[in-house]
C-alpha cells in the first residue's frame, strides 16, 4: 500500500499484513499481541499504546467484524498509527468497553459528524429527489470520471 503526502507524491510503501492477535485492554493500555506458532497460549508482544494515545474507535457498518483503532498524532513528519482489526467474536463489546475506559479516565468523547448509517429502500421515494437537477449531476460525475482518469 502506498502512502502519499498531500501533494500526491509517494511517501512510503506499506507492507499489510494479516496474522492472528489476541488484543488486550486494561484499564490503562491496549496490548496488541501476536500468537506464537510454536507455542501454545504463547503471544509475543506486537504492539502497545496507552489509552489517552487513541483518538478514534470505529466499527465497520458494513462489516461488524472490522474494528479500527486511529492513535493521536504526535509527531507532524509520521501519520498517526491506525491498527485494523478483524475480530470474530465480541467486537461490539471490545469496542464499547475501549469507550468506556476512556470515558472513566475523564476523557470526553466528542462526535463532530452525524452516524453513518445505511439508506433504507423505503426512504428513496420520488419526493426525496425530485429537487436535484440531473444536468448538474451529470456534470459533476464527468469531473469526477475525468479527476479519476488523470489521477490513474
Amino acid at each position: 500500500m502506498k502512502v502519499r503526502d498531500k501533494e500526491g507524491n509517494v511517501r512510503r510503501t506499506i507492507r499489510k499484513t494479516n496474522f492472528e492477535v489476541y488484543l488486550v485492554v486494561t484499564p490503562n493500555s491496549v496490548l496488541v499481541l501476536r500468537a506464537d506458532q510454536r507455542n501454545k497460549n504463547v503471544g509475543k508482544l506486537n504492539a502497545w499504546a496507552s489509552l489517552h494515545a487513541i483518538e478514534k474507535v470505529k466499527q465497520g457498518i458494513d462489516d461488524n467484524e472490522q474494528v479500527s483503532i486511529q492513535m493521536r498524532q504526535f509527531d507532524t513528519e509520521k501519520a498517526p498509527w491506525v491498527l485494523m482489526l478483524r475480530m470474530r467474536h465480541m467486537q461490539t463489546e471490545c469496542v464499547n468497553m475501549i469507550v468506556r475506559l476512556i470515558k472513566e479516565e475523564g476523557f470526553l468523547q466528542q462526535k463532530s459528524f452525524e452516524q453513518k448509517r445505511k439508506i433504507l429502500e423505503s426512504e428513496v421515494t420520488q419526493a426525496a429527489y425530485a429537487g436535484i437537477e440531473i444536468e448538474k449531476l451529470l456534470e459533476t460525475i464527468d469531473e469526477w470520471e475525468t479527476k479519476l482518469s488523470v489521477d490513474r
